[in-house]
Parts: C-alpha cells; structure tokens; sequence
C-alpha cells in the first residue's frame, strides 16, 4: 500500500483537486489560437501580454493574449489545464 501511495503520488494520478481548484478556461490567444488546443503539446503553457518582458519558462510555449484583449498579467498552466 505504501509503494502504491507513493506511486500514485509521484506521478500526480493520486492527486485530488477540492471543489473550488478549476481548469483554466479556453482563453483565446493571439494567432487566432486558443489555449486548449495549445495544451494538446502536452507542455506547460506561458501567456503573457505582446511586447512584455518577462521570465521565460525553458520548454513552456510561449503565447500571448489576443491583442484586444486587456490583460495585462502573466499567466502558466500545467499541462493538465491547471
């Protein structure tokens, strides 16, 4: 039971979200693209504002809001949409 645990730890299987933790939504991105068909890569996916310098997360896609959009904050989700 312990090796089971510990399994299903490491690999994120046994992990449950409460009731308040979502999904983030299908954003649409700049490039006509939205952010669940950017997740199909299976990455981490890194939005930021156009023209806004920040940290670069190594082997994250990096997408952008759409250009009317008025966001101004970075955002990354997991692979998984969280």
């Amino acid at each position: 039971p312990a090796r089971r645990r510990a399994a299903g730890q490491i690999s994120g299987i046994a992990i449950a979200y409460d009731k308040h933790t979502h999904r983030a939504p299908d954003y649409a991105l700049a490039g006509n693209t939205h952010l669940y068909e950017a997740l199909r890569a299976g990455k981490f996916v890194q939005i930021t504002p156009a023209g806004t310098e920040t940290l670069t997360i190594p082997d994250a896609l990096q997408l952008h809001w759409k250009p009317a959009s008025a966001r101004r904050d970075t955002l990354l989700v997991r692979p998984d949409g969280y």
